[in-house]
């Protein structure tokens, strides 16, 4: 039931978003009023914009993810990813960089395929 009402909410807003750039396009189509299609067509944009604070406030897991992301907050020692507590992309800047953490040289191919 959270599933459905969290993507009816994020068709309702899909379509306040987009009905102006639509009725805009339609009644105005050669283009008397500029600025009103420019801002019919941010409002438009707005809609990719929303829907991340639509899950936010949807889901508890996706909230915890946007305080962790924001905050910079490592994951704990026992995470899924294996990562020891290291963000993604800290690890990924340890692998492409040419030394690694306190000097020490980064993973070869063979290495990173065990981890």
């Amino acid at each position: 039931m959270r599933l459905t009402k969290m993507m009816l909410l994020i068709f309702c807003c899909f379509l306040l978003c987009f009905v102006p750039l639509l009725i805009c396009n339609v009644v105005d189509d050669k283009v008397t009023f500029p600025t009103l299609h420019v801002l019919a067509s941010v409002l438009a944009w707005a809609s990719a914009v929303i829907n991340p604070f639509i899950y936010a406030l949807s889901n508890s897991q996706y909230r915890q993810a946007f305080i962790e992301l924001f905050r910079g907050k490592k994951q704990n020692q026992g995470s899924p990813s294996g990562s020891g507590g290291r963000s993604f992309i800290t690890e990924m800047l340890q692998v492409n960089s040419p030394v690694g953490e306190k000097g020490k040289s980064t993973p070869t191919n063979n290495q990173m395929r065990k981890l």
